[in-house]
């Protein structure tokens, strides 16, 4: 395809989505309107869709819960399914009001007879923080409320343990059975407190889904040891998180020090679920200078930083030779760009602190000069910069690489034969930003890109997938009119091998190599250049790096511009 043709293109192109804009306008004009009680149609979808794809991962508890709700009149099962989504668990029903549920008093009983929720609360201070502070004053009138605030009061309150008299004049009931549903809503999601607003999304055309096969949904979990495992380490994670904003991380070490973590890390899986709670309290512990604590921690997680903190700690212990022998391993073998750059650096000090590889690239980039505008970004700037010198360009960054793969490569992201789809309502593979995606796709992934024997092949292949996917979710796509034309720019400007190399190297890490990318895609006639943009202060990130030595590697021409500012002399006003 000729730069003409392309020309053309984009004036063909600006008709089409300006017809599609009229359309979508006018969808607009009708919005969607959902069921009363919608919220209890997705929750009888996700039981049923459990109990068909997911029932050897349920026990004793899911089963009861499943038939004792079923049991539930429909209002019943409204107000549990409403109660359940709300912050709780303790609530008024003299506050509660849902139009749709004829009686709520009527419902409460059925669900008590039930176990569904329960009026026997256990002491709790949470209790008191359920209702005003007004309340609580007219209550408990014989505490000085000039002199406190309502969580002094409470306080106080909860160390007396009075309950009695704000429960007599403001009964309140106790939402019961959450934590078998939290693992039945995991089964479905594959993730812990997932929202059930996903399905909301999805109806009233938010977004527009993939169709997907539903008969090769498989379950998030091998086998119920696993999902049990899963359900503990995302429950640790969020139970931790909140504690430390309250609790040192040193008293929270003396509770989980207790648990055999090989229990739970036993899978890919569980250990990625792990790794967020090793990191965060490796990294608070490094706060509060328990380096051996957090090493300990640092050393259960199998995710970036931690092989990096674990080097750092060493040196700082002066075990240099197991500083050496750590990033000498991640040489050998690395997670992703930043923990090898880090080591190489670190392997290449001695007794004096040399110039990291970043700053070293940095420092010998070319370097432009504009004028100096508060209102516009740095890369806005230098795009300015090259148009006055006849160059065409984009502000491209991350978003052409995505989409080049996120279109190139949609059957791959959509296929369901290697096990990586578990729900209907599920955006991407989930295991779209681990190396296992390469590897299960390997062949196909590599026999696509040969298959397209040329650059007009590759168009081809892009036209057609933009025009029969437009508008449907792909985490690698960003869905912008001019995303095909740029791209087809893109493909007719750099080398072919090239843009084949960066495709495969993209799909061998897709949690990190799918940023980074330089800033502007710049184009006249057959040059082009493809420009990280740098301001006088910013530092080139070791992703940013990994891609300039990848491109260049690979004959594409990719630099470092540095961008120094001027400050225009205001002209003098004529008398």
């Amino acid at each position: 395809m000729s730069l003409a043709e392309c020309t053309q293109f984009e004036k063909n192109r600006l008709i089409e989505v300006k017809e599609r804009r009229t359309s979508m306008s006018k969808l607009k004009k009708s919005p969607i309107i959902l069921p009363e009680k919608y919220y209890h149609q997705y929750f009888i979808e996700l039981l049923l869709f459990v109990q068909k794809y997911s029932v050897h991962l349920m026990g004793a508890a899911e089963e009861l819960f499943i038939h004792d709700f079923h049991k539930l009149g429909i209002d019943a099962q409204c107000l549990f399914i409403r109660l359940s989504n709300r912050r709780g668990p303790y609530f008024r029903l003299d506050k509660l009001k849902y139009d749709e549920i004829s009686s709520l008093e009527s419902a409460a009983k059925e669900l008590e007879v039930l176990g569904f929720i329960s009026r026997e609360l256990d002491p709790d201070e949470k209790i008191f923080k359920t209702f005003t502070k007004v309340e609580l004053k007219v209550t408990y009138a014989h505490l000085d409320w000039s002199k406190q605030t309502k969580e002094e009061a409470i306080l106080q309150l909860n160390e007396s343990q009075d309950y009695a008299p704000i429960l007599t004049q403001f009964p309140l009931i106790e939402v019961m059975r959450q934590e078998v549903l939290e693992f039945l809503k995991m089964l479905y999601f594959g993730r812990y407190k997932k929202p059930m607003t996903e399905f909301v999304i999805r109806d009233i055309g938010h977004i527009k889904l993939e169709r997907l096969d539903e008969t090769q949904f498989t379950p998030w979990f091998e086998n119920r040891q696993e999902a049990l495992a899963a359900f503990k380490l995302y429950k640790l994670n969020s139970l931790v998180r909140g504690a430390l904003s309250e609790i040192e991380a040193l008293a929270i070490h003396d509770a989980l020090r207790v648990i055999p973590w090989e229990k739970y890390l036993m899978s890919p899986k569980t250990h990625h679920i792990g790794d967020r709670l090793f990191l965060l309290m490796g990294k608070q512990l490094e706060r509060e200078t328990a380096y051996e604590l957090a090493l300990s921690y640092y050393q259960l997680a199998t995710k970036h930083p931690a092989r990096e903190r674990q080097i750092r700690i060493f040196h700082r212990l002066g075990e240099v030779e197991k500083a050496k022998s750590l990033a000498l391993d991640v040489i050998e073998q690395h997670w992703n760009p930043s923990e090898y750059l880090f080591a190489k650096d670190f392997l290449d000090k001695k007794n004096i602190r040399i110039t990291r590889s970043t700053s070293k690239k940095l420092s010998q980039a070319l370097s432009i000069e504009v004028s100096l505008n508060t209102d516009q970004s740095v890369e806005y700037s230098a795009l300015q910069y090259y148009e006055k010198l006849g160059f065409q360009g984009i502000h491209g960054e991350n978003y052409l690489w995505k989409s080049l793969f996120g279109l190139l490569l949609w059957n791959q992201l959509f296929d369901q034969t290697h096990g990586d789809y578990h729900n209907p309502i599920q955006r991407s593979a989930s295991d779209l930003y681990t190396k296992s995606f390469y590897e299960k796709r390997k062949g196909e992934i590599l026999k696509i890109l040969k298959s397209f024997r040329s650059k007009k092949l590759m168009i081809t292949s892009l036209e057609e997938r933009f025009e029969e996917k437009y508008g449907i979710a792909n985490p690698m796509v960003y869905w912008n009119p001019k995303i095909k034309s740029h791209l087809i720019q893109l493909v007719l400007q750099l080398p072919f091998l090239a843009l084949k190399n960066i495709l495969i190297e993209m799909s061998k890490n897709l949690k990190d190599h799918a940023t980074g990318f330089p800033d502007l895609f710049i184009w006249k006639k057959d040059e082009y250049h493809l420009y990280e943009i740098k301001s006088p202060n910013d530092h080139l990130s070791s992703q940013q790096l990994f891609w300039l030595n990848f491109m260049q590697s690979n004959g594409i021409h990719a630099e470092i511009i540095r961008v120094n500012y001027r400050t225009e002399t205001p002209r003098k006003k004529s008398p």
